[in-house]
């Protein structure tokens, strides 16, 4: 039956990668002291992150909105990877949907900045805005890359059609938006305005400009299973493994390298690899380019340019280690 014919909106896909996560850190074993503390700050962040996506997936189930609902994806193009929380599809828009659930306030400053307060003390954090305009562009370029099965459904603003929304979970949360430009502004909300804001957007629209049913099957089948190899990440962290190795040491030199190269090629350091990728780095020990290969966001281009600098930096850092 066509989604057309619903009164309610119907969840597609969930992908349940940060429940798979949780799973495969709670069947660890054998960790260290450093190890333990490691996972269980880890296992905290992830049971906030669900909490918050389960309230935004109970309030789109609940907007009686007749649109496909897709949760937790990732998708890889070239070099590139997004983590997408949720994907919402209609005939006229398709919203791009970023959670977060932050302890403290937000504040957007005049220049789009987001700020972060909390207990009396103000620090800046990574644009959500900037982080979802990432995953969109993926998301069109994987598109624009198969237009051999979705040529005759690919509109020419295909760009405008797309919505970025970025949800604050936190019931706690302030806000603080008044100096932000509007097309930010108007994309920031909490969690209880989602259905308000996609309603509100869609109603604007004059012409349909997607058959969801199309859609919805090439998100659906080009989504990656993302595979979690905690043993491996945490292989250095396990009783009577780690030798004379000194991981924060490491981590520290892995961490300065990045920040000094992002300076110099005037990028965000995350651009270098990821706080995630660095773990996996400090876990697998990669020898050569070969095995820095087979780690999760390293791809031909990342480690023709940046490899060599990191396998010496591990290499020089593991000394006679023995792996």
């Amino acid at each position: 039956m066509s989604l057309l014919k619903r009164i309610k909106p119907t969840l597609v896909f969930d992908g349940k990668h940060i429940e798979n996560q949780i799973n495969c850190l709670n069947n660890l074993t054998n960790l260290n002291e450093e190890g333990e503390m490691l996972r269980e700050k880890e296992l905290k962040f992830l049971s906030i992150g669900l909490y918050g996506e389960n309230q935004i997936l109970f309030e789109l189930l609940n907007s009686n909105l007749p649109m496909y609902i897709f949760h937790d994806l990732y998708y890889e193009f070239e070099d590139l990877n997004a983590q997408i929380d949720f994907l919402a599809i209609t005939e006229y828009k398709i919203f791009v949907i970023e959670c977060k659930n932050i302890v403290g306030n937000i504040i957007i400053d005049n220049k789009g900045s987001f700020i972060r307060e909390y207990n009396g003390i103000k620090e800046g954090m990574y644009s959500p805005i900037t982080q979802n305009e990432r995953h969109i562009d993926l998301l069109i370029n994987l598109i624009m890359s198969k237009q051999n099965l979705l040529g005759k459904f690919i509109n020419r603003n295909l760009r405008n059609n797309i919505d970025s929304i970025i949800t604050f979970t936190n019931s706690k949360t302030i806000i603080k938006s008044n100096y932000a430009p509007k097309d930010i502004k108007y994309r920031v909300i909490r969690a209880d305005n989602i259905n308000s804001y996609i309603k509100t957007t869609i109603n604007r629209c004059t012409k349909k400009s997607f058959n969801i049913e199309s859609f919805a099957q090439f998100f659906k089948y080009y989504n990656i299973t993302k595979k979690f190899n905690y043993d491996a990440k945490y292989e250095a962290y396990k009783n009577n493994t780690n030798g004379n190795l000194n991981i924060e040491e490491l981590r520290e030199k892995l961490k300065n390298y990045r920040l000094n190269l992002a300076r110099k090629e005037n990028c965000k350091p995350f651009i270098i690899f990821t706080n995630e990728q660095l773990e996996c780095l400090l876990s697998a020990l990669p020898k050569n380019e070969n095995e820095l290969l087979k780690l999760s966001g390293f791809g031909k281009y990342k480690v023709e340019k940046y490899g060599k600098d990191i396998l010496d930096i591990i290499n020089k850092g593991v000394g006679f280690y023995e792996r």
